[in-house]
């Protein structure tokens, strides 16, 4: 083993031209770099035709493969760069924003639609605020005749860190008539490549600084071309899909979203961490042999139950309430092949298990898995879905095992509840005694 080590190292160095290649002496301690470095480092050595699963550092040379050293000085970097650009000036994060447009523009066009969906679209992945208004907004959207310029729409870089651009000015002259000739997503696109330069964004494919004098700036971690950019320039015209991967990679650099943490008391479950606005998922639940979880509360003297419809806005602290097991153990059932409905009710707040099991009966686990949307267990409270769960998912298609069972955890308030499972009917009628075809069974447990 070690004359293989010494061999591949050398043949690696000598092949990439590292310096100093005879002289290679092994430090006992660990050089660190930047996680964007090492992110860089692992494409190169992976374009070198190597594994990079366990890729790590010492001294002069990256160890792949347990057994193999490969020269820095031999990795090309330059080629794995991954940057988009700003200006100097971007506006600061966790602050509201108003935007509108004004009288410029008719109110029978769609472009204060257009305007309502970039700021969903924003508010959704950067922790700033955007709101909408046609009062004195911050940003304002008009229409103008521009001449002399091949420009659809343009928005204005910001001056500051906290205001942003104050002005996106459609150009009435760049088509005959732009409010019928842009579509909805079309609008929405150009709106949202705008709102990006008044908040500081340049274009991703964009050149030099040139004399523009604004700033060209590199953020980490978003690549010097990125055909699925939102800020690629020369895109007027084009109909709104999604931020690409490396957007939210900017978005999450200049504005991430606030996360908070919320912790449970006596550990009783691990804290998690969520962003601003998340609601309390119900399938944190701690569970007991002896006792039945009846809910959480935010005060340590339980008189102010969690109500799961709040939004969380800062750093949580939840306590659990416990009541003794009376009675065994209660299991309400629902077969796909049952036309009753199943119904149970909860006299108090209670942590449930929701069971998912699916048969396959004659038919193959590819089969049933094809129609996975089909093949679900869910519960409900009146009209509202409360959960589904969608049991395909954790089959094996090629697996002879006759069934496949899911569990979570799930809290429900005090209540009347419906429990249903559904089997896809694609693959035959369904029989109940037999399981001819195949059967998914739900269970609710406490």
């Amino acid at each position: 083993m070690k004359t293989r080590y010494f061999l591949f190292v050398f043949l690696l160095c000598f092949f990439f031209s590292c310096a100093e290649e005879d002289n290679m002496v092994i430090s006992n301690e660990m050089l660190t770099e930047s996680s964007l470095q090492m992110e860089q480092a692992k494409i190169a050595i992976y374009a070198m035709g190597l594994d990079t699963t366990f890729i790590s550092e010492w001294d002069r040379y990256y160890v792949v493969e347990e057994d193999i050293l490969v020269c820095k000085d031999s990795v090309n970097l330059s080629r794995t760069l991954t940057r988009q650009y700003k200006t100097t000036y971007h506006v600061a994060n966790f602050q509201t924003i108003t935007i509108g447009v004004d009288n410029t523009i008719a109110s029978n066009t769609n472009w204060r639609e257009a305007v309502q969906e970039v700021i969903v679209l924003y508010n959704k992945y950067t922790g700033l605020k955007f709101v909408y208004t046609e009062d004195d907004p911050d940003i304002k959207i008009s229409k103008k005749y521009i001449s002399g310029t091949n420009v659809c729409v343009s928005g204005v870089f910001p001056s500051s860190s906290r205001k942003p651009g104050e002005a996106i000015i459609i150009n009435s002259n760049f088509f005959k008539d732009i409010d019928s000739f842009l579509s909805l997503n079309q609008k929405i696109f150009l709106l949202a490549h705008e709102l990006g330069h008044n908040l500081g964004l340049r274009h991703t494919n964009g050149g030099p600084e040139g004399a523009a004098g604004v700033g060209l700036i590199q953020i980490p971690g978003t690549p010097t071309t990125d055909s699925d950019s939102f800020m690629n320039a020369g895109t007027c015209g084009n109909s709104w899909t999604k931020f690409s991967h490396y957007d939210i990679v900017t978005f999450n650099y200049l504005w991430p979203k606030a996360r908070y943490t919320v912790s449970f008391a006596n550990n009783c479950c691990p804290s998690i961490t969520v962003e601003v606005g998340s609601l309390l998922e119900r399938s944190i639940a701690p569970e007991s042999d002896y006792q039945i979880f009846s809910g959480w509360y935010e005060d340590r003297e339980l008189t102010i139950p969690w109500n799961y419809g709040k939004r969380i806005t800062g750093n949580l602290y939840l306590y659990p309430k416990w009541r003794y097991r009376t009675s065994p153990l209660v299991t309400y059932r629902k077969e796909s092949y049952s036309t009753n409905q199943v119904s149970f009710t909860l006299e108090q707040t209670t942590g449930v298990t929701l069971t998912g099991q699916v048969c396959r009966g004659f038919n193959e686990w590819w089969e049933i898995a094809k129609y996975g949307g089909a093949t679900n267990v869910a519960v409900g409270k009146s009209s509202t879905l409360i959960k589904v769960m969608y049991v395909n998912q954790y089959i094996q298609t090629s697996s002879t095992v006759g069934a496949f069972e899911h569990t979570e955890r799930l809290v429900l308030e005090a209540g009347t509840y419906w429990l249903s499972a559904t089997f896809p009917l694609e693959l035959g009628p369904q029989n109940g005694a037999s399981l001819k075809h195949g059967v998914t069974v739900a269970k609710i447990a406490y």
